[in-house]
């Protein structure tokens, strides 16, 4: 199988923490290419883009948690139901990590966060970051170096994916209507926010 241009790609990052909670982020790509890419190629290709998403807090994120395999599913709107649904599952992703934190990590819903924004104010891109380990803040705010690997990590989370000269651009569809924007900027700060969502698929 394959996928076309202007096909809406929904990315599911998904990783499991000490305690055995299991934590997830969503990402939404659309496909620019001349000619269909195959299942592989795109799998590969947002395996290498989640691998270096979560690589810059790698120092960040403790040692004991890690990155399990992580779906791709083809999204299109249904203008009956008035919904996004999945009309084809590209398959698995099994991405590798290198996470190195070595202090306690801080509680599974305190998470570090950013923000991608569009062109349409009220519609934004929110990704909370694995959580951090105790030694990336100080009374709920990002040290230094952890605020940095940050910044890194928040221009990848809107930069688009090249793949087989092709790209993935970076965005997000309006979950109430027929209709796509890329990010334009990201946000992000020291603060440490709290994410209170744990409902598989729907992020953390």
């Amino acid at each position: 199988m394959s996928v076309s241009n202007n096909d809406i790609l929904h990315v599911v990052i998904e990783g499991v923490l000490e305690d055995g909670s299991i934590v997830q982020n969503r990402k939404r790509f659309k496909v620019e290419a001349a000619a269909p890419l195959s299942d592989a190629v795109v799998l590969t290709s947002i395996k290498a883009w989640v691998e270096i998403l979560y690589g810059f807090v790698a120092s960040q994120v403790p040692q004991t948690a890690v990155l399990a395999d992580g779906t791709v599913d083809v999204i299109a709107w249904n203008p009956v139901s008035s919904l996004w649904e999945v009309t084809q599952n590209l398959g698995i992703y099994s991405p590798l990590d290198t996470f190195a934190g070595t202090a306690q990590e801080l509680p599974n819903q305190c998470a570090a966060f950013l923000i991608g924004n569009t062109a349409r104010p009220k519609s934004k891109g929110r990704l909370f970051v694995f959580p951090f380990d105790e030694a990336s803040q100080d009374h709920g705010r990002l040290e230094a170096a952890a605020l940095t690997a940050l910044g890194n990590m928040a221009v990848q989370y809107i930069l688009d994916q090249g793949v087989s000269g092709d790209a993935l651009l970076s965005g997000i569809v309006r979950e109430t209507a027929n209709e796509w924007l890329d990010f334009e900027t990201v946000s992000f700060s020291d603060s440490i926010g709290t994410q209170r969502r744990r409902r598989r698929g729907i992020g953390i």
